[in-house]
């Protein structure tokens, strides 16, 4: 089988989140786990585990090819060599790859273990304001000496951050449009990003 990593906050998950994911397992993976970002991960703010594990559970519950990890790395700061590690021995025979956005590609030489990560793992990257990645990966010696483990996945993304959606709540605005209804209605029922 071939298995999606998709590591991140997901705070909240929104419809670039969604739309990468369903197009993975309908043409490209049997399988995606969605790992959310442990409470201890750096970002000041982030929205406790609980409330983002729901959200994804409200957004992907009618998916039987998509598996959100729920506490297994969320208790403790654990990076994402380490989530691919604990995974692999999970699904030894399985081909594992880490679903990864440009803006974070941009900086994968800075994770912690991206050496073994990039060497172990294969990786499926993603263009977001359609960006170039061939550039990309061209011109960062990291990404070039890795490239042949670095499959770019061609879609067009529509631009949405969480970050966008936080900011709306907060002053007011619409998010019906940048995530789904299930969201939203969990949004407003917790009062999350007031």
């Amino acid at each position: 089988m071939k298995i999606g990593v998709f590591v991140g906050c997901f705070d909240p998950v929104h419809n670039s989140h969604i739309k990468i994911v369903t197009y993975l397992t309908e043409h490209v993976l049997d399988k995606v786990v969605i790992v959310p970002a442990s409470n201890n991960y750096e970002r000041k703010g982030l929205t406790d585990i609980e409330q983002r594990i729901r959200m994804l559970k409200l957004t992907f519950e009618n998916n039987i090819k998509i598996e959100i990890c729920d506490k297994r790395f969320c208790n403790e700061n654990v990076h994402t060599f380490m989530v691919m590690d604990a995974l692999k021995k999970r699904f030894p025979y399985d081909e594992l790859f880490i679903i990864c956005g440009s803006d974070n590609l941009k900086t994968v030489e800075t994770w912690r273990g991206a050496e073994h990560l990039l060497s172990n793992f294969k990786m499926i990257a993603v263009s977001r304001d359609k960006e170039n990645l061939e550039t990309l990966i061209g011109n960062d010696v990291f990404l070039r000496d890795h490239a042949s483990n670095i499959y770019i996945l061609s879609i067009v993304i529509e631009s949405i951050s969480s970050t966008q959606i936080r900011t709306n709540v907060q002053k007011g605005k619409p998010i019906d449009d940048l995530t789904t209804k299930e969201v939203v209605d969990h949004i407003k029922k917790y009062k999350l990003f007031k």
